[in-house]
Order: C-alpha cells, then sequence, then structure tokens
C-alpha cells in the first residue's frame, strides 16, 4: 500500500513545519495585536480631530445665528462646501432654538459600507444661552484603510521574513540533523548488506547526540555482524552437513510447505531450491501418498514427539522406500513449530529383505525336495535289490521252461510287473539325483528338433509346437536320454494342462544371468549359461500348486491319469546335470519352464559310465565271490552264474569276504555290492585288490551317489546298475574276465 506523504511525514518535514507553524502563530498574534492597537490609537486621535473640528463649526455658526449675521452664514456655507470634500465627513445637520432643522448637508451618503458616527454640538451664545444644535456626521473609512495598509505592509514583512526564516531553518535543519541522519541510515543500511559493501558509521567523533547515537550503532551494529557472521558460518556448516548427508532432509512449516531441503531431495525429484521453497509435497507426489505425508505430519504436530515411519512411493517410474523420522523444531518467531524430516532410504535393503524372504524360502523347499529325494533313493535302492529277485528268477524260471506250460504266462507276468517297477524305481532314482548318467556331448538344438517329430505325434493334433532355436548355442555336458526324457515330460505336462489344444513353445538361448538375477532366483550363480525353455497356454497354476510340483507322486490330474512322477523326474535330472530351475506361472494365461545348463566349456564333468547292451550270455570259467547283505542278490548271481561254469562263492558283508579269501585263496572277480552296513564295496575292493593285485571288481548299485570314481582305461574295475538281469550281468563279467 502507498503511504502518503502528509500522514507520515519525514523528521525534516517535521521539524520545519514544527518551527514555521510556532513562527507563523507569534507573527499572527503579533499582527493581530499590533492592528488592534492600532486601530484604536487611530480612531481615538481621528475622534478627537473631528471634534475639534465640529467645536470650531459650532462656534462660528452660533455666532452667526445670534448676530443674524447672514456674511458669517455665508462665511459657514463656504466652509461647509469645502467640508464637503472631506471624505471623513458624511453629513452636517442645523437645528434651531425650537429644534427645528435649518440646515442639512449629506455628503457620501450613499457609501453603504461607511463606519458613520455622529457627534452632536450645542450652539451657545454669548450669554450662554443656547441657540440651537449641530450634528457633525463622520466615517472612520479614511483610518480604517490607513490601518489596513499598514496591516498589509506589516504582513508583507512577515511574510518575506517568514520565508527567509524558513530557509536558515531548513538549511540548519538539513546540516544539524537530517544530513547526519541520512548518512547515518545508509550506513546502517550497508552495514545489513553483504560484508563488502560495509562502511564505518560516520559522526562517531561528534560529542552531541548524533555522535552518541553513531557510536551506539557502531557498536550494536558490531556485535551484530559478528552474531550474523557466526549464523552464516553455522548455517552454511549445516547446509554443507545435510547437503553431504545420504538421507533426504526436508524442513516444512506447520502448513506443510517447505522452507528448507538438501541436495538430495533435489536430486531426487529434479527440482532446484527455488522450486521447492514454498511448495507442498503435494507438487511432487501423487495425491494418495501426498495424503499419507501429510498426515504424517499432522501426527507429529498432534502428539509433538519424534515419529517414524516406512514411506513408499514412485518417483517417475522408480519405486523408493524411505525410512523417515519426524521431530519438531522450535520456532520463536510464532507459536508454531518446523517439522524436521529425515528420511534414508532402504530400497536395497527392503529389497534384500524380500530376497531374503524368497531364499529362505526356496532354501526350505529344496531341503523339501532333498529329504524327500534321500527317502525316494533309499526306497529306489531297496525296491532295485528286490526287483532283481523278481526280475532275475522270473527270467531265469522262464529259461528253462517250456512255452506250453501253464505257469509260464503268471511268471511272465511277474517279469513284467517288475520291470514296469523298475522304470518307476528309475524315476525315483532321477528325482532323488541317483541315477547313472552317460555324460556326453551335446547339441540340444539337434536333439530337440529330432525330437520335435515323434513329440508331435505324441501330443495330438490339438497341439502345436514352436521351436525358437538360437543357433549360436554353444553345447552341454549332458546324458541325451536324460535330455530327451526333460522336454518329454515338460511338453506332455503341458499337453495335459490345455485340454482343449493350444500351442508349446521351446526356446533355446545362450544367456547371461546377472547377480541381480541370480539373487532373485536363488540357487543359482552369475554366469553365461544355455537356457532351455518350455512355455504353454494352458491353465497355469496357483501358488499353493508351484510350490509342491516337483514332490514325486503330487499330481492334480484326475485317479489313473498320471503317476505324479514326471516333474520331479525333471526336477531330478536338471540338478544332476548341476543345471536350475524357474517356474513361471499365473491361472489362466499359461505355464512357463525355464532350465538353465552350464554350457560345455565351462561345465565341470562328472562321472559318467557306459552301460554295454546285453548280448546272450555266454560260458566262462573262474571264481567269483559274491558279497552283498541281502540274501536274494546272492542267491541269483549264484543260480544266474553257477550253470554257466562259473565257481560261486558268496558272503554277506566285506569281513566275510575277507575270511573267505584267506579259505579258499585267489579268485578271478569280485561282485560286490557298493553300500553295506559295516565295510562298504569300495573299503572291500581296495582290501582284496591289496591281498591279490590285479583282481577284477564289479561294483553293484542301485544309484550313482554310490558309485566309485572309475577309470576308463582302467579293465580291473567296472560298474553295474541293478535291478540285474542274467543276461546284463553274464556279458558284464564274461567281458571282464576276457579282458587282458
Amino acid at each position: 500500500m502507498k503511504k502518503n506523504h502528509w500522514l507520515d511525514p519525514s523528521l525534516k518535514t517535521l521539524l520545519l513545519g514544527t518551527i514555521t507553524l510556532t513562527f507563523l502563530i507569534f507573527a499572527s498574534l503579533l499582527i493581530y495585536f499590533d492592528s488592534r492597537n492600532a486601530k484604536i490609537i487611530f480612531h481615538a486621535a481621528f475622534h478627537h480631530e473631528q471634534k475639534e473640528k465640529g467645536e470650531i463649526l459650532a462656534e462660528a455658526i452660533a455666532n452667526a445665528l445670534e448676530t443674524n449675521d447672514f456674511t458669517g452664514l455665508y462665511r459657514v456655507s463656504r466652509k461647509m462646501t469645502r467640508t464637503k470634500d472631506d471624505p471623513d465627513i458624511q453629513g452636517i445637520t442645523i437645528y434651531g432654538k425650537e429644534g427645528r432643522r435649518i440646515v442639512h448637508y449629506p455628503i457620501n451618503i450613499n457609501d453603504p459600507h461607511a463606519n458613520v458616527e455622529t457627534i452632536s454640538y450645542p450652539l451657545l451664545g454669548n450669554e450662554g444661552n443656547r441657540l440651537g444644535r449641530l450634528d457633525l456626521q463622520f466615517s472612520y473609512k479614511t483610518v480604517d484603510a490607513l490601518i489596513r495598509q499598514d496591516i498589509t505592509e506589516i504582513i508583507t514583512v512577515v511574510t518575506i521574513l517568514t520565508l527567509i526564516f524558513m530557509g536558515l531553518t531548513l538549511l540548519l535543519i538539513h546540516r544539524v540533523a537530517t544530513d547526519p541522519i541520512d548518512r547515518l541510515s545508509s550506513a546502517l543500511t550497508a552495514q545489513t548488506g553483504s560484508r563488502e559493501n560495509r562502511t564505518v558509521i560516520p559522526y562517531q567523533d561528534r560529542n552531541d547526540e548524533i555522535g552518541r547515537l553513531a557510536r551506539t550503532f557502531q557498536d550494536v551494529f558490531g556485535t551484530l555482524s559478528r552474531t550474523t557472521d557466526h549464523l552464516r558460518k553455522s548455517q552454511a556448516q549445516m547446509q554443507a552437513i545435510m547437503d553431504n548427508s545420504p538421507a533426504i532432509v526436508t524442513l516444512k512449516q506447520h502448513d506443510g510447505t517447505y522452507i528448507m531441503a538438501n541436495r538430495q531431495f533435489e536430486t531426487l525429484f529434479g527440482k532446484t531450491t527455488g522450486e521447492i521453497l514454498g511448495k507442498s509435497c503435494y507438487d511432487f507426489c501423487s495425491r494418495e501418498v501426498a495424503d499419507e505425508l501429510t498426515e504424517h505430519d499432522r501426527e507429529v504436530l498432534r502428539s509433538g514427539n519424534p515419529v517414524h515411519h516406512e514411506e513408499q512411493f514412485f518417483v517417475g517410474e522408480n519405486e523408493h522406500v524411505f525410512l523417515t523420522v519426524r521431530f519438531l523444531l522450535p520456532s520463536r518467531e510464532d507459536d508454531h513449530s518446523t517439522i524436521c524430516a529425515i528420511s534414508t532410504e532402504i530400497t536395497s535393503l527392503k529389497q534384500m529383505q524380500i530376497d531374503q524372504v524368497k531364499l529362505e524360502e526356496q532354501l526350505r523347499q529344496a531341503q523339501k525336495l532333498e529329504s524327500i529325494g534321500q527317502l525316494a533313493g533309499g526306497v529306489a535302492h531297496d525296491f532295485n535289490n528286490m526287483l532283481t529277485g523278481m526280475i532275475g528268477f522270473s527270467t531265469l524260471a522262464l529259461r528253462d521252461m517250456p512255452e506250453e506250460h501253464p505257469v509260464r504266462k503268471y511268471l511272465e507276468i511277474i517279469k513284467e510287473t517288475g520291470e514296469r517297477a523298475a522304470s518307476l524305481t528309475n524315476q525315483l532314482l532321477a528325482f532323488s539325483r541317483k541315477q547313472v548318467l552317460e555324460m556326453q556331448q551335446i547339441q540340444l538344438n539337434e536333439l530337440f528338433r529330432d525330437l520335435s517329430k515323434m513329440l508331435k505325434r505324441l501330443l495330438g493334433e490339438h497341439v502345436h509346437i514352436e521351436l525358437a532355436l538360437d543357433p549360436d548355442l554353444p553345447p552341454i555336458l549332458a546324458d541325451p536320454t536324460q535330455m530327451e526324457q526333460i522336454l518329454m515330460n515338460l511338453t506332455v505336462n503341458a499337453r495335459d494342462a490345455m485340454p482343449k489344444g493350444g500351442w508349446i513353445k521351446i526356446r533355446t538361448t545362450y544367456t547371461e544371468v546377472s547377480p541381480h538375477e541370480a539373487r532373485a532366483m536363488g540357487e543359482i550363480k552369475a554366469g553365461n549359461y544355455v537356457r532351455v525353455t518350455v512355455e504353454d497356454t494352458g491353465e497355469g497354476m496357483t501358488p499353493e500348486v508351484q510350490e509342491r510340483i516337483f514332490e514325486p507322486f503330487f499330481t492334480t490330474k484326475s485317479v489313473g491319469q498320471g503317476t505324479g512322477l514326471g516333474l520331479s523326474t525333471v526336477y531330478g535330472i536338471v540338478k544332476q546335470h548341476k543345471g536350475h530351475i524357474v517356474v513361471e506361472s499365473e491361472v489362466g494365461k499359461g505355464t512357463r519352464f525355464s532350465l538353465y545348463f552350464f554350457p560345455y566349456r565351462t561345465q565341470i564333468e562328472s562321472p559318467a559310465d557306459e552301460v554295454e547292451e546285453n548280448e546272450t550270455a555266454r560260458k566262462g570259467a573262474g571264481t567269483i565271490l559274491v558279497v552283498d547283505d541281502e540274501k536274494i542278490i546272492r542267491e541269483f548271481t549264484k543260480a544266474t552264474l553257477a550253470p554257466l561254469g562259473y565257481r560261486i562263492v558268496t558272503a554277506d558283508s566285506g569281513r566275510e569276504a575277507l575270511l573267505h579269501i584267506e579259505e579258499i585263496g585267489e579268485i578271478d572277480l569280485l561282485l560286490t555290492d557298493m553300500v553295506m552296513p559295516g565295510m562298504g564295496g569300495k573299503e572291500l575292493a581296495e582290501a582284496v585288490q591289496h591281498k591279490q593285485p590285479g583282481i577284477k571288481v564289479l561294483f553293484m548299485t542301485g544309484y550313482s551317489s554310490a558309485q566309485p570314481p572309475l577309470d576308463k582305461d582302467n579293465h580291473e574295475t567296472d560298474l553295474i546298475l541293478k535291478p540285474l538281469t542274467p543276461e546284463a550281468l553274464a556279458e558284464k563279467i564274461r567281458t571282464m574276465l576276457q579282458e587282458e
């Protein structure tokens, strides 16, 4: 609002006005009393003069009337005529003895503004007798004019003196008061500015009030300057601390507007300080987030105590999570406090916590599957021992039984059932990663391309297969049969998830797994991998189903439509190949299995053995020591090998086997189980080879974890898998005994 100069005068104007007004009042009183006295004096003198004129005239008129001197009257008349020219005489009237008017001469009677006064003079004769009366009328016009002229001259002189006085007073005020005050004001203004513009306050050497004021200001501003410099230094230090703090620091007024923010806040939102100050969180965040932040501000205002919150919001496309503490800073300017908020970003920590939970869940799942795998492996091992007897003895019985024998068909059923059970046992071994693998360098593109033709016939016409094979895919070290098993199980599982048909896409890629992706997936390590992806357009799976799909015998299919070992077999094969499997599925949107294998040049080769094809058993000779803790295995091997001409000695433990060697002397071949109570197969073989160097050793095992490290160039040791068949056992022994 524009100030009114007259309502807010300067000191110079105020002093000048006060002095001038005082002078004018004094001059006005002087003029008033002077004019009043002049009027009284002039009027008295004029009145006396007119009275004397009247007395002279009255005497002359009285003489003329008493003597009847007409000549005298003539002279009086002439004198009266001359009096007519007197501007102060307004009229003359003569009355006779009887009061009759004799003469009347009105003069200037038409002047309405004339201040007329009448003086009556008695006309007396020489004897004192009354002859009549003279009325003389006169005005003060001339006197008043003279008085006014005098007053005008006085006013003119006073005005000139007033102007001179005002000029001198103004100069004096300027030199004595206003100029020093203006210079003091300029110096004080400079003191409040930057250090470069500061000047010394003048007039400190004066001994008057201005000097004392200047010295006082110098002391005050010296203290204020030091305090201001200290505050600026402290503020600069505080701002530096805030800007170099990894946390976001802001100060808000009670109405939510920002009054300070550090560099981290500016960097986060891409704003400058000028664009932040005076704004609120509604200018930087979504309304939902701003409402939450505002409620947190209100909470600290209500309680007056520090409050902590975890705040999560997006800036652009990036999500941020902060741990924020709010507290109040007291303010001296008003009753409202300032809200200080310190926000530490915990986005990475939060993600690590989420990843940790995922890893723990994956670890629990892996431990669960590992436990199930150990159980399945143990069951499969025992099953293989029993199946050896079932398949082996039924085979031996069928060998000597005529075709027309009525019991033959029952034995064939027993053998067929045993073989089916052996297949089921192999799937359990695959899940438990205890299956013996024939590792070799293979190209998955060729394998899948050849297998796709058979898959199209297997899956049916309503399922369409699409191959997307990376032409630069490196080879891997794997068992090709197991890779085929993986693809068949996954595609059959996908087909079953699409009862009305759909698409199955098989993709191979050579990809790099980053450390972040590796942490998200859990068990896998960062690096380059051959990835196999099998994706379908089926019904998808719920999270609950996904947690159990790799468990043996778990299935969502109807009774009789599946064993529940398909995906568990895939899991076991992948893990046995030191690979990794990831499942992504959503109900109604299909499922994708991603398998990761090391390329051949970086993969550690797992031990592998070749299982020779069975041929017709041939006759042989030699002493064979059979060692197994299962009686059925010992009896089967003896029943199989003894008719072929071998001398069979059996033992149910390693210690008993060593005793037999002491008794019978040298033997040609040691046939031993790998896993036995007490002394295991490997320990027994070492002891026997120590006693009899060069002895042939054939290990029997039901799973790969019990597989001994075999040298392919060493023909003294070999391996045969359970369940045993007469043909395979006979051929393996014949081959070993015939080798040099």
